[in-house]
């Protein structure tokens, strides 16, 4: 036998390897196929692999991991490509019996499995009468912070004053969802956006004042996804016309909103301050590996939006990150020292947040720090004990 035999006979090496993302989607393309999937209207992905082949096994093991993963039914699939992770959501509970039947390894990447888990945009927040104990309203030094309750003044609703930016110009202005104070595309300009919202008014709460009046919005675009450009955000500005009012501290003096910016990553671990559930702590799973369709529901605006972009966080020791009302909240670092996204639609223990860099860039605007705040940023209990819920004073 001579070279040329021996170098033929070599084993040709392997392909190149898949990739978080790639795997994640591959696996969300055979749950769709298969029935595996909580919703139907879910987009599909160019990426089809077998069970065999997503979780390099055998048909039998295969046939296990199909009847478990059928029992749970997937509502998403997030995945990191730097951190190598998947994380697969699913309506129902997860039992120890059926977690076995699991793979947590494939690939040279680690899987996880969250159960319990929806999605809903924009659950309706309830009054402040229905809600004991619920924050609504947070001040630091008179003012009204960030994270208080907000609304335009044209609907009895309620959702989150999520921070203070600067445009390109220098004006000062506030912001929160889309379907929160631009309702869906219907605010009119110079609309007066109320805060706390008339919906959340009681005798121990200050009254409803108008701090602003809407500007600009993003506009929700519905759709199939194969058709039109996918959304890359739920954003509204309004104009603060009582500067003196308003602060740039997040809650009862919690932490000052941080102006540095940091990219999301799975694993991290993140804070924020909602008018419905205050501050709570959480972690990232990773990024949704498909657009994913999120149904609106409001007066004037019935439709499905597909995002791209979507990042999934699980709140701490079984509670909610964010609720119906904490739309429009920033999510910072644990440390409170980086601004990382803005919730707007949740589901049970896992919420779902688009990043604040895009919102930034689109409207041309920086965030504002030190506004009627005291320049304070120290530790909260949420830093120094994540497991554990902050709950304002």
């Amino acid at each position: 036998m001579n070279k040329l035999d021996l170098q033929e006979q070599e084993p040709t090496p392997e392909g190149p390897s898949v990739t978080a993302m790639e795997l994640g989607r591959a696996l969300h393309e055979w749950a769709r196929r298969h029935g595996a999937l909580t919703m139907p209207d879910a987009a599909s992905s160019p990426e089809q692999m077998s069970l065999e082949q997503i979780y390099e096994t055998d048909s039998e093991a295969a046939k296990r991991i199909s009847q478990a993963l059928h029992k749970l039914k997937i509502t998403a699939v997030t995945a990191d490509d730097a951190n190598k992770n998947i994380s697969v959501l699913c309506k129902n509970a997860i039992s120890s019996q059926i977690s076995k039947k699991l793979p947590t390894r494939v690939h040279g990447i680690d899987i996880s499995y969250t159960g319990k888990v929806t999605v809903e945009t924009n659950p309706p927040a309830l009054p402040f009468s229905a809600q004991s104990g619920s924050p609504i309203w947070f001040s630091h030094a008179d003012k009204i912070c960030c994270g208080s309750s907000v609304t335009t003044s044209q609907v009895f609703d309620a959702g989150t004053f999520g921070f203070l930016a600067n445009l390109a110009d220098g004006r000062l202005v506030g912001f929160s969802n889309n379907h929160v104070t631009g309702e869906c595309n219907h605010t009119p300009p110079g609309m007066h956006i109320l805060s706390p919202s008339p919906l959340d008014a009681s005798p121990s709460s200050p009254p409803p004042v108008a701090i602003g009046t809407h500007f600009a919005l993003l506009p929700l675009n519905s759709g199939d996804p194969n058709q039109i450009s996918l959304q890359e955000t739920d954003a509204a500005i309004f104009l603060i016309t009582r500067p003196d009012l308003v602060s740039s501290m997040q809650g009862n003096g919690f932490y000052d909103t941080p102006s540095s910016i940091l990219p999301l990553s799975s694993g991290l671990r993140v804070k924020k301050v909602g008018r419905t559930t205050g501050l709570r702590p959480g972690t990232v799973l990773g990024e949704m590996v498909v657009p994913f369709f999120i149904p609106y529901k409001s007066n004037k605006f019935q439709s499905i939006v597909y995002f791209s972009g979507v990042w999934a966080i699980q709140g701490d020791g079984g509670n909610t990150f964010s609720e119906g009302g904490d739309s429009g909240s920033l999510v910072v670092t644990i440390d409170g020292g980086h601004s990382v996204g803005v919730v707007f639609a949740g589901g049970n223990n896992v919420s779902y947040i688009l990043p604040i860099g895009k919102i930034l860039d689109l409207f041309k605007m920086t965030l504002v720090t030190g506004h009627n705040s005291e320049l304070a940023n120290e530790p909260s209990a949420v830093s120094q004990s994540p497991s554990t819920e902050a709950q304002p004073s």
